[in-house]
């Protein structure tokens, strides 16, 4: 599904409203599937949003683990979930999803 992300977090604080709301986002195929998690060997739901143009789906942002919806209305949908960040720390983050424009 081809939708504008923006993130509303960064390093699991939340970013104002107004930064959110202002922010481009980025504009990409969204994917929700199972992955094995390399940490535990366990399966892990993973939202991914990709380059679908380009031969190897290059990952526009860091996956979204177990990704849960939290809010669906007709402008667009949130989705929570954790990304890791370099040295492996886990933090919060949510993703607001979006038609793109035109």
């Amino acid at each position: 599904m081809r939708l504008r992300v923006t993130p509303l977090r960064s390093a699991g604080r939340p970013l104002e409203r107004r930064d959110a709301l202002a922010a481009p986002g980025v504009v990409g195929e969204l994917l929700v599937h199972y992955a094995t998690d390399p940490r535990t060997g366990r399966p892990v739901k993973q939202a991914l949003l990709v380059d679908a143009a380009h031969a190897l789906r290059r990952e526009l942002l860091a996956p979204l683990h177990g990704p849960e919806l939290l809010s669906a209305a007709q402008l667009g949908l949130v989705l929570r979930g954790t990304e890791l960040a370099p040295g492996g720390v886990e933090y919060v983050q949510e993703w607001w999803c979006r038609w793109p424009d035109p």
